[in-house]
């Protein structure tokens, strides 16, 4: 009888025939109840695994996500399949979350920040009859909880609020995240390891002098690089480039934070609907943004982490065709990201300060209210150091990573598939057996080019109107 019943969403509402092996045993466990930590490729439906059997059993399901970029891609799509979901977030005007809000029990997904579910969101949704808890992109638990994001180290008072289910999904997870989520969520989770290679991803490193040199090689690159994404650390930077691009007459857009949400949520849409080649754009366009035919990714500047680069040229080949991602590296690049890294970092100065009393910054404060009414102060020593620690190893991959001679796709793997059977690439220097396809070091390849497609710009709404229709709030007549 569910057989049936997940077959006939699966097509009806989905439109797919059939799921693949790793998603049928992630369904399949979902289905019998237990809380589940989902690891999966980027562009592998992750998404799917959940929303299948919520649906199957009507569960009503919060869904906790990071950025509001990846909300608005996934309701959207659920509203394409029309299946009732919304997403509330800081950016809504006042008048349309409390429409969204006095009719929250007809949703059967609701999709939230940490942010907001656990300051305002519990005290709307106390009725609302949640027996799923969702956290997608759950590593951000264990990488920002500790820092910029400490409302997600208190998503346990929700899940133990609702006593629910919890299913948990990431691309990118090592033993020591892993071990933070159970721990932050107070669950032991059914952990399923299905990461593997994204094949039809090409890598390549480009050694670069200076930024004239990035530029030059961008527009190049652009004549037959179709869809592109092109990740900055800087909003500055990515203003500059920008505008450089639209000058050189590409049809290019920009994301970032600093912009108001009706713009990001335009280019967004017209970013997917193909009337934009080039996004230039900081981590805020970062993860779960679904544009099938994204063919090139394009890294301005050294991610700080091999788990943030994983996550971002994840964007590219969602269709299964072939994609590739370039990283341009200056000398000194690497300056940038330590300096990033230490810009929210609790130091000891500071918690001993916290505890005399002292105030600190507004954000700093924030995170060490939450840290202190959960950990003593040895605890919060202990876990701050640990969690530094690992941003250090995360940032030394990366620069690893650029500075492989022998074999990227192999080197890749080694930091991203939490695995130990994966062979020193070192040793592959002269065995063409294990030379593999998806490389510029193994193939003699700096990038790829791609056929181009034309981009036909629509009509654009209003910033009002956009809203209401992207949260089902405006009643054509």
């Amino acid at each position: 009888m569910q057989m049936n019943a997940i077959n006939k969403i699966l097509q009806e509402t989905f439109g797919l025939e059939s799921l693949r092996e790793n998603q049928i045993e992630i369904v399949q466990k979902i289905l019998e109840g237990h809380d589940v930590l989902a690891l999966l490729p980027t562009g592998s439906g992750k998404s799917l695994t959940f929303q299948l059997p919520m649906l199957v059993n009507n569960k009503k399901t919060i869904v906790i996500s990071p950025l509001i970029a990846l909300m608005e891609d996934q309701v959207m799509q659920l509203k394409q399949k029309k299946v009732k979901a919304c997403c509330i977030h800081s950016q809504l005007d006042d008048m349309d979350k409390q429409l969204l809000l006095s009719r929250i029990e007809t949703y059967d997904f609701i999709y939230c920040s940490p942010e907001w579910l656990v300051t305002n969101g519990l005290n709307y949704l106390k009725h609302y009859r949640c027996e799923a808890i969702v956290i997608d992109e759950t590593h951000c638990i264990s990488e920002w909880g500790y820092e910029f994001r400490p409302h997600y180290l208190m998503i346990d008072e929700i899940v133990s609020y609702y006593d629910a289910q919890v299913i948990a999904l990431t691309a990118t997870a090592n033993d020591q995240v892993i071990y933070d989520i159970q721990h932050v969520i107070k669950r032991e989770l059914t952990v399923m390891n299905y990461l593997t290679e994204r094949e039809n991803i090409f890598l390549s490193v480009v050694n670069t002098n200076d930024d004239a040199d990035k530029l030059s090689f961008i527009l190049e690159t652009l004549k037959a690089s179709a869809s592109t994404v092109i990740y900055f650390s800087s909003k500055k930077q990515v203003e500059y480039v920008y505008r450089y691009l639209l000058e050189q007459g590409i049809m290019v857009e920009r994301y970032h934070a600093d912009m108001q949400y009706e713009e990001r949520m335009s280019v967004q849409q017209r970013f997917m609907n193909d009337e934009i080649q080039v996004i230039c754009a900081t981590n805020a366009f970062g993860m779960g943004v679904n544009k099938s035919n994204i063919r090139t990714v394009i890294h301005y500047h050294m991610p700080k982490s091999i788990f943030q680069f994983i996550q971002e040229i994840g964007r590219g080949g969602r269709d299964g065709e072939l994609s590739q991602s370039i990283l341009l590296y200056s000398p000194n690049d690497e300056i940038l990201p330590y300096r990033l890294n230490e810009l929210n970092e609790l130091t000891l100065t500071e918690i001993d300060l916290y505890f005399q009393g002292a105030a600190l910054t507004e954000e700093k404060q924030i995170l060490m209210n939450i840290l202190s009414a959960k950990y003593s102060r040895e605890e919060i020593l202990r876990k701050i150091r640990r969690h530094q620690h690992m941003k250090r190893t995360a940032l030394t991959q990366m620069i690893e990573y650029i500075n492989e001679k022998y074999c990227l796709t192999h080197k890749l793997n080694q930091f991203s598939l939490n695995k130990q059977y994966v062979r020193d690439s070192k040793s592959m220097e002269h065995d063409n057996i294990f030379k593999c396809k998806s490389c510029a070091h193994c193939n003699k390849q700096v990038k790829i080019s791609f056929k181009q497609q034309s981009y036909h710009v629509q009509k654009k709404f209003g910033k009002t109107l956009l809203n209401q229709l992207f949260n089902d709030l405006y009643v054509f007549t």
